[in-house]
C-alpha cells in the first residue's frame, strides 16, 4: 500500500513548523488497538525537544484500558489538530457543493514508554506542569504521594507527518 501523502501540495516538512504546532498546543488524539480493535482517546501532552526531535510526555492514572492497552502493545498513533479554527469554506456565492476546510495537524507514529517513579518522573512532572503554566509563571510540583498515584508515559515518535492549508492570504511558512 502507497503510504505517502497524496496532496504534497499540503504536506508540512519544516521541523520548524513541527515544533510550533506541538508547542502551540496540549490536547491530541491517541490510538492504540484493544484486542485486535481500535482504541483512541483524547489526552493531554507536553512537548519536549533534544535539538529537532520531539518527544512527548503525556500523563494519565496508573490503572485503565489505556494502560492495559500499551502493557499489551507500545506502539501508538497521535493525532493533533492545530489550535488555530478549522473553517468549511463554500467556493462562489453559489452553492455549488465544493467546500475546503482550513486546518493545520500532525500524525505522530511510534512507541511509548513508562517512567518508573523517581527523579525522571519528577522531570517529566515539571516540564507537563511548565507547559500549561502562564508564559514565565511559577510552578508548585505536586506532592510525592500524587505522583506515586499518577503515571507519565514518554511517546517517542519514530515519523512526523503533516498537512496544511492555510487558506488564501495566510502565511505558506508550513510549505516546504
Amino acid at each position: 500500500m502507497d503510504e505517502s501523502m497524496r496532496r504534497k501540495d499540503r504536506e508540512i516538512r519544516d521541523p520548524k513548523i513541527f515544533r510550533e504546532i506541538l508547542e502551540e498546543n496540549n490536547t491530541l488524539f491517541v490510538a492504540l488497538v484493544d484486542q485486535g480493535l481500535p482504541y483512541g482517546i483524547l489526552m493531554h501532552y507536553a512537548p519536549w525537544f533534544s535539538g529537532e526531535t520531539p518527544v512527548l510526555i503525556l500523563h494519565c492514572a496508573r490503572e485503565g484500558r489505556k494502560i492495559q492497552c500499551l502493557r499489551q502493545s507500545p506502539r501508538a498513533c497521535l493525532f493533533l489538530h492545530d489550535k488555530g479554527e478549522a473553517k468549511v469554506i463554500l467556493h462562489g456565492d453559489k452553492p455549488s457543493g465544493r467546500t475546503t476546510t482550513h486546518y493545520r495537524s500532525l500524525m505522530l507514529q511510534g512507541t511509548m514508554r513508562f517512567l518508573p517513579d523517581g527523579e525522571e518522573k519528577r522531570q517529566a512532572a515539571r516540564i507537563f506542569l511548565s507547559h500549561f503554566a502562564p508564559q514565565g509563571g511559577e510552578i508548585e510540583m505536586p506532592p510525592e504521594e500524587l505522583l506515586k498515584k499518577t503515571e507519565f508515559l514518554l511517546f517517542l515518535p519514530e515519523e512526523i507527518t503533516g498537512k496544511s492549508n492555510p487558506g488564501p492570504g495566510a502565511q505558506e511558512e508550513s510549505r516546504p
